[in-house]
């Protein structure tokens, strides 16, 4: 039984030995035959339905692969299956399938790529081991136009009885897409690395030039004349340059971190700490204090004001100190060189306001101009008197013609220098008396006993030499020869 299952022919040498060798067989034995006969057929009858519908099943599956699927024959150099895939992928419907029974036409594969393609494969298949895949990428021309993309993906599948190859199998999947995914990604690459450059390169010029900018306002802070410093908010320097750090006896590094409260006594801490107060609610702060130098004391005007961000808070604390001894010497020296220009301006004036002219020897004359005040009435005063002592004069004449007004005030002024000249012993006379002045002088109802009075100058000039040579009497000697 196990030899006719296996063997169809070993079932005819039976049927034979039979015959041969035992004659006629009994009707038993032919059933027994027939039947092993028929199952024998029906399980290769089975056998071949299995086959078939594993191979109609494998067909469908090629067929409906989206991978293109080969077999390619190395000694006869042609695909010996080839799915209808690749016609699909290259634009071809069911009655172009044809274009797969060849596979990668030459004359459908790019030029650049034949060559490539043929080298590869024969250089790399001849090193492939079982198992390994050979993969390798060609473009091939759409019905379009267009050139697509594949993906070949190739393993041995026989060997000859030597193992040299024999067939391969392989896939063959369009990677268009993925390739110009793939070329996108490049190209943002690219882009995204040339704008890293560009970014670099504009970050180390801005670097360069935000360290220039550094050394310089760090040079120009250093080389201040003043004291320059910045606070926080909470006091403590962050910044000094050169002159501060000397003025505190620290070096710059040391006062950095330090406060008021670290290098001044209590109550001037305190006092400085009300300032910084102040700045940081937004005022500004202008004080001149002394430090003492070698060479003296020195003062300083020191100016702070609030350091704020872009949204206008306060967070910081600047602060100038300037020494402006010499600038405070040199004002001092000019209010006194002014005081005493003021001072000899004023005398000049008084002389010039106030003349006293000597016209013969024993009579001086003041001319008066513009108007009188109070200052100016002791300014006449005085200089009639001290020239009247000066000169020896017997006579003095004061002209009125230049008066732009005459009030009461000035004609007090005037008579009460008039009798003080009379104590020294000298004549006074009034001389160019304007209608005005006569009738403020009556009105006032002031007395004139003892003074002399003249229309013009010339005529008291010419009345006061009369009184000096004799030909004409005093005043007070003619009032005594009446009486």
């Amino acid at each position: 039984m196990t030899l006719l299952r296996h063997d169809p022919s070993g079932l005819r040498s039976t049927w034979k030995q039979s015959w041969e060798g035992d004659g006629m067989q009994t009707d038993d034995e032919a059933r027994t035959v027939s039947n092993d006969i028929l199952l024998e057929r029906t399980i290769l009858e089975q056998e071949v339905t299995r086959w078939r519908t594993r191979a109609e099943q494998a067909e469908s599956i090629l067929n409906t692969s989206p991978a293109a699927i080969f077999l390619f024959d190395k000694n006869e150099e042609r695909s010996r299956t080839f799915n209808h895939a690749v016609a699909h992928m290259l634009g071809y419907g069911q009655e172009h399938v044809a274009l797969s029974a060849d596979g990668c036409a030459a004359d459908r594969i790019h030029p650049d790529d034949t060559s490539r393609i043929a080298l590869e494969i024969e250089r790399d298949l001849e090193s492939l081991r079982d198992g390994e895949q050979l993969v390798f990428e060609y473009r091939m021309r759409h019905r379009s136009g267009e050139w697509r993309w594949l993906e070949a993906r190739c393993v041995v599948f026989s060997r000859t009885s030597e193992g040299a190859l024999d067939r391969y199998v392989g896939a063959v999947q369009d990677i268009t897409e993925r390739k110009h995914m793939a070329q996108t990604m490049r190209d943002r690459e690219a882009a995204l690395q040339r704008a890293n450059a560009d970014l670099e390169h504009r970050i180390a010029e801005r670097t360069a030039e935000l360290r220039r900018k550094s050394a310089l306002l760090e040079s120009m802070i250093n080389n201040l004349p003043a004291a320059f410093h910045v606070k926080d908010a909470e006091g403590k320097f962050l910044l000094v340059n050169r002159r501060s750090a000397e003025l505190m006896g620290l070096s710059r590094a040391e006062a950095v971190g330090k406060s008021v409260s670290d290098l001044l006594p209590a109550n001037d801490a305190a006092r400085w700490a009300e300032h910084e107060r102040r700045i940081l609610e937004g005022a500004e702060h202008e004080v001149e204090e002394i430090f003492e130098h070698e060479d003296g004391p020195h003062i300083y005007l020191s100016i702070g004001f609030p350091i704020r961000d872009a949204e206008g808070a306060v967070f910081a604390i600047g602060g100038f100190s300037t020494d402006i001894t010499e600038r405070k010497r040199a004002e001092q020296e000019r209010e006194q060189l002014h005081a005493r220009v003021i001072e000899a301006q004023r005398a000049a004036i008084r002389e010039l306001s106030t003349p006293l002219i000597p016209l013969a020897r024993g009579v001086v004359v003041m001319p008066l101009v513009g108007t009188i005040d109070s200052s100016r009435a002791q300014q006449i005063m005085e200089s009639l008197l001290d020239g009247v002592v000066d000169q020896q004069a017997r006579v003095a004449i004061l002209d009125l013609t230049g008066l732009a007004t005459v009030d009461t005030q000035i004609a007090d002024a005037l008579l009460r220098a008039a009798r003080a000249t009379r104590l020294l012993g000298a004549e006074v006379m009034l001389t160019g008396i304007k209608p005005q002045f006569a009738q403020v002088l009556v009105q006032l109802g002031i007395d004139m006993s003892g003074i002399t009075t003249e229309g013009t100058l010339q005529s008291g000039v010419a009345a006061a030499m009369g009184w000096l040579q004799g030909r004409r009497r005093k005043p007070q000697e003619t009032t005594e020869a009446r009486d």
